[in-house]
């Protein structure tokens, strides 16, 4: 009978709830016992400005947190079924530290927030239930401004349980740029436009999102995915689950699996056989491989992989070509060698814009030449004009050796490191690495640290970037670059790229 009664629950509340005020009864801070939050789990609140009182959260910390104190770590943003607040996170979180502890996972953050009984994560018309800007507008900033989180959609996924996976996935439809991971797990997905009703006030949507109609188009995922597929397509890791025996939420899952089909977006669909409404269930099934998911996206989202085997694009972008650079093969795969003359390329992208920390490798041979090579550059512009804000590899060339020059210049600071007791033969391959972390800079040349610096960098706006030469066209390169990583955090030694026949 239980079963049944709660099977019956989940058919109710997939559509939404019924009556005048169905969010009357949200308790906005639920302050848990004693003892009984599992490891690395605490309470805290924000005040949310639009609803005007505080709301409560649950955050999970790694180890790491502690122990790491200039890292910064992404943030999986776990949001709470029906009639649920900020307190129904918890195996999640348990679960994820069990698995970071096991070293399954790479450390994470667990934000659970409160996000009302039944508001779906979105906002009521008459304001007083603001589900979707109190997560977006006032949740995120406040988890950003007070843990260190890597603050961009690369370091941000969001996921939830019913109407969790309802709200999520929406939000992640409307806000493609603050996500780069997403897992419905069995959240109906409606075609809010086509709920429309002023002659049912009663019957949700309309008891909640009111007289309007726009606001049903503006709540409607399926519009919402129509509308940003250039931004969700290639860029948002997507993974649905539901339960084969979940008559409440199979039909419109399946639906919207099939939208991303037909919008050619990339994503993970699994129907689970014999599971109903069973969140424990589910995730005690896949508890071994929960975050994985996450973790992955995490891990692609951070870096961008330049391979230098294209004359004409690379990256994805379409290159500018001076002189006469060419493809070669080498032991190490296909690479571009430059004459040290007046081979250089342009790219017209700064991968490390926006970024806060960064790691930037890059595999490449000197093959002697001038004294002072500027051989890779990332410049920051305004309205298509260079700033002057920058970073560069750099090398000095002297009796058949070189040494590492690693130079970046924000608003804030600038740092050189320069290395010149630090020789190396000129040709043979090198893997050479700038990081910051926020607070130090420092270089390496084939993972051994050769220098660093406290420094006040800022994050840089985007621009253009160029190879073989420094950006105004001076101090050519001569020799071959193999490929390039740009990751917007600082990576530790033992995480970078193994330097090359080492």
């Amino acid at each position: 009978m239980l079963f049944l009664f709660g099977a019956m629950m989940a058919a109710l509340l997939a559509q939404g709830p019924s009556g005048a005020d169905p969010n009357a009864g949200t308790v906005w801070v639920n302050v848990p016992k004693a003892g009984t939050l599992p490891a690395g789990v605490t309470h805290h609140v924000y005040r949310s400005a639009s609803m005007g009182h505080d709301v409560g959260f649950l955050i999970y910390l790694p180890p790491q947190y502690a122990s790491e104190p200039e890292r910064r770590f992404p943030v999986i943003y776990n949001l709470h079924g029906a009639g649920g607040n900020e307190l129904h996170g918890q195996l999640a979180a348990e679960i994820l530290h069990e698995g970071i502890v096991a070293k399954r996972w790479p450390p994470m953050i667990l934000a659970m927030p409160n996000g009302g009984k039944y508001t779906f994560y979105k906002d009521s018309a008459n304001g007083k239930y603001m589900g979707e800007t109190t997560i977006v507008r006032e949740l995120i900033p406040h988890v950003d401004r007070t843990f260190r989180t890597i603050a961009g959609r690369e370091g941000r996924a969001i996921e939830g349980f019913s109407m969790g996976g309802r709200g999520a996935t929406r939000l992640a439809m409307k806000y493609p740029d603050l996500f780069c991971s997403l897992f419905n797990q069995a959240g109906n997905v409606y075609h809010t436009s086509e709920q429309y009703d002023p002659s049912k006030p009663d019957v949700y949507p309309n008891n909640y999102l009111g007289k309007d109609r726009q606001r049903y188009v503006e709540n409607d995922t399926f519009l919402l995915l129509q509308a940003n597929v250039e931004k969700i397509r290639n860029r948002m890791r997507i993974q649905i689950a539901c339960g084969t025996k979940d008559d409440g939420h199979l039909k419109t899952v399946r639906e919207f699996h099939q939208a991303l089909l037909n919008a050619d977006v990339d994503h993970t669909y699994l129907e689970i056989e014999s599971l109903a409404h069973e969140q424990s269930k589910m995730l005690q099934l896949y508890r071994p491989v929960w975050f994985d998911y996450h973790a992955e996206s995490f891990r692609r989202a951070q870096s961008t992989v330049w391979s230098f085997d294209n004359i004409g694009k690379i990256g994805g972008y379409k290159t500018e070509v001076l002189g006469a650079p060419k493809v070669v093969d080498t032991e190490l795969g296909k690479a571009i060698w430059f004459d040290g003359q007046d081979d250089a390329i342009y790219v017209p992208k700064h991968p490390l814009a926006g970024a806060a920390a960064f790691t930037w490798e890059a595999i490449f041979r000197p093959d002697g030449g001038a004294f002072e090579q500027r051989w890779f550059h990332l410049a920051e512009q305004a309205d298509g004009v260079d700033t002057g804000n920058r970073m560069l590899f750099e090398i000095r060339v002297t009796n058949g050796n070189w040494y590492l020059d690693s130079f970046a210049a924000t608003k804030t600071g600038a740092k050189a490191l320069l290395n010149k007791e630090h020789l190396h033969p000129v040709g043979s391959w090198y893997h050479v690495a700038s990081v910051y972390d926020g607070r130090t800079f420092r270089n390496y040349v084939n993972g051994k640290l050769e220098g660093s610096g406290d420094v006040a960098f800022s994050p840089m706006g985007d621009g253009r970037s160029s190879i073989g030469v420094r950006i105004n066209k001076v101090n050519y390169f001569r020799g071959a670059v193999l490929r390039a990583r740009f990751t917007k955090r600082a990576l530790r030694p033992e995480e970078f790229w193994a330097a090359p026949g080492r």
